[in-house]
């Protein structure tokens, strides 16, 4: 027997004091991993000289793949110091919260997964990275390109490589629905995607979520189990109405070009400090792989104070895919109801402080989604009045 939806959802009080102690958590992990950590490492390696060491350890297994065996010696000793930082709150933290379903097991498949995909993709870019930095004087202005469209090319296998490699994957059965959402699609002129899946994100945790995916003929509408299982069809409907919002407005062409815009002045800072710094840190020039430490530690900190700006803009466009869905799906209550029922669910926090949404906070707090939702509905019931 389906279990009965609780519609239109409230908040749960037990659940947001638990939800607070979540946060204060989650907020300080990514200050001490997004952060502090990896300033304290990669400074530490160049310190050290440590950088020097694993480039001289490259160099007596093989000239010719130097730069490839440094990226993976780096990585390798990056990751060893960082695992137990990931696993505590990756796996033991989730668990404790009762957000987690991962056994043992599958997390240690995924990590696996995520650390294979990371050195592909780390051995590609800083080869590429590095040759170009060896070849071209103004090599910024060449990085800065080649990551826009290394985004874009990333968008568009998304949906094709990533994300199967990841999760099962396998067509959504329920025609009622897919036929109301596919119609909510097309009406805004969106015709050419035809294809819902179901991602079985119940093998791993409790978080609900949908997406649009992939550029061109990759494009399809993702659904997580947990939201067509854990949410009402309604609530379901302004999700994806949330995600068809991305879309129309062109939010991945948008945000490439809004990321290719901050990659010129961040490379060139990078570029200014590798200039600056190589020679103390006993570099053959900017070029030399012993400087990919150096090279990381000062993107790291440009990124530090590029993040207000980036989540700035991401905040944008949370919002104005709110409201497209608002003024699309027309459904403030559900999705006033599918902000709460994700709040709890999440253990988000309703209402941070000013200063923690605007530094970290990439979409805007609850509190504001529900706000929004309440606005729509008080505006349009005053429509209907006047009419």
């Amino acid at each position: 027997m389906a279990k009965k939806i609780k519609y239109p959802y409230e908040f749960n009080q037990k659940v947001r004091e638990k939800a607070k102690i979540y946060s204060r958590g989650r907020f300080f992990n990514r200050i001490f991993s997004g952060i502090f950590l990896p300033l304290v490492v990669l400074s530490a390696f160049l310190l050290s000289g440590m950088h020097l060491v694993i480039k001289n350890f490259a160099l007596n297994i093989s000239d010719f793949f130097l730069v490839q065996i440094y990226i993976i010696v780096l990585l390798t000793i990056l990751n060893l110091i960082e695992f137990p930082v990931v696993f505590y709150f990756s796996y033991i933290r989730e668990h404790k919260f009762g957000l987690s379903n991962y056994k043992m097991g599958g997390w240690f498949k995924d990590f696996f997964k995520g650390l294979f995909l990371e050195y592909v993709i780390s051995l590609i870019t800083i080869t590429a990275l590095y040759y170009i930095l060896a070849n071209f004087s103004l090599w910024w202005i060449y990085a800065a390109i080649l990551y826009a469209i290394f985004i874009l090319a990333f968008h568009y296998i998304f949906p094709i490589v990533i994300f199967p490699f990841f999760y099962k994957v396998k067509p959504y059965k329920d025609e009622k629905q897919k036929r109301r959402l596919l119609e909510m699609v097309h009406s805004v002129g969106a015709k050419e995607i035809k294809n819902v899946v179901l991602a079985l994100e119940s093998e791993k945790s409790k978080k609900a979520n949908a997406m649009f995916t992939g550029l061109g003929n990759t494009k399809q509408i993702v659904l997580f189990d947990t939201l067509t299982k854990g949410f009402h069809p309604s609530e379901t409907e302004t999700v994806v109405a949330h995600e068809l919002g991305h879309y129309v407005n062109k939010d991945i062409l948008r945000g490439t070009f809004f990321d290719a815009v901050l990659a010129f002045p961040a490379f060139f800072l990078v570029d200014l400090s590798l200039k600056t710094f190589s020679q103390s840190f006993g570099l053959n020039g900017i070029s030399d792989i012993a400087g990919l430490p150096l090279f990381m530690l000062s993107y790291l900190i440009i990124e530090i104070f590029l993040t207000p700006l980036e989540n700035w803009y991401s905040r944008k466009v949370e919002a104005e895919a709110d409201w497209f869905s608002l003024e699309v799906a027309k459904k403030p209550d559900a999705q006033v109801s599918t902000d709460k029922r994700l709040a709890d669910m999440n253990l988000s926090e309703t209402n941070p402080h000013p200063l923690v949404e605007w530094y970290f906070y990439d979409h805007p707090a609850i509190k504001k989604r529900i706000e929004m939702g309440e606005k729509w509905k008080l505006k349009n019931k005053r429509k209907k009045s006047r009419s």
